[in-house]
């Protein structure tokens, strides 16, 4: 089956898809040997799931990470730090970046903050770590500049080596603003059946 997409889709459409009930699968990468028959058995998360969780995720006055604005979403974290991983001691949790129009906290730059622990949610084999699109472009800036001690770790590791899987045209406004690009040997390559869509992370 051949890819219909390469990189990121429009995060309209993950909305859309959620409502078809057309999300799939996001496949994580391994670059070990396996036979068709581990792969099968590889490490992924159900797409729907990752809108749920989203949904669900409350910030202050109990509103959702949705109510904020979604502007991307990119996945990161260990399981493309170590895309090694044997099929039988593979990874039980992804970690996801979730970018939002409004900021969560009223934090210029959340880094080593007692306020950190806000913006963070997690269910089951699902983390979610949330920032406002200020509040990336300011930690971007102060961190790869080391103005401060309390260095936004999150959106840096994010945003140089994540793969961000839906953003909208804002992604080029973060670029620009921050001078900082994404540098992830991984792509999401993304593929459909009759009923769903899914994503392999690939390296490059």
């Amino acid at each position: 089956m051949d890819a219909y997409n390469t990189g990121y889709l429009p995060i309209e459409e993950f909305k859309i898809y959620h409502e078809m009930n057309s999300l799939g699968r996001l496949f994580y990468p391994n670059d070990k040997k396996i036979s068709s028959k581990e792969r099968n058995l590889a490490f992924f998360i159900e797409l729907n799931d990752l809108y749920k969780n989203i949904n669900e995720a409350t910030i202050r006055q109990n509103k959702n990470f949705l109510s904020l604005g979604l502007v991307g979403i990119i996945a990161t974290g260990q399981m493309l730090n170590e895309p090694n991983y044997d099929i039988a001691s593979q990874p039980m949790s992804a970690d996801f970046f979730i970018i939002t129009q409004n900021n969560p906290i009223d934090e210029d730059i959340i880094g080593r903050t007692s306020q950190s622990a806000l913006c963070e949610y997690r269910d089951k084999n699902i983390h979610l770590t949330v920032r406002g699109i200020d509040q990336v472009i300011a930690g971007l800036r102060d961190g790869i500049n080391m103005n401060t001690m309390n260095i936004d770790k999150a959106s840096i590791e994010a945003w140089k080596n994540g793969v961000p899987l839906f953003f909208n045209n804002q992604i080029n406004y973060i670029e620009k603003l921050s001078n900082v690009k994404n540098n992830s040997i991984f792509t999401p390559q993304w593929y459909s059946d009759e009923t769903k869509i899914f994503a392999e992370i690939e390296r490059d």
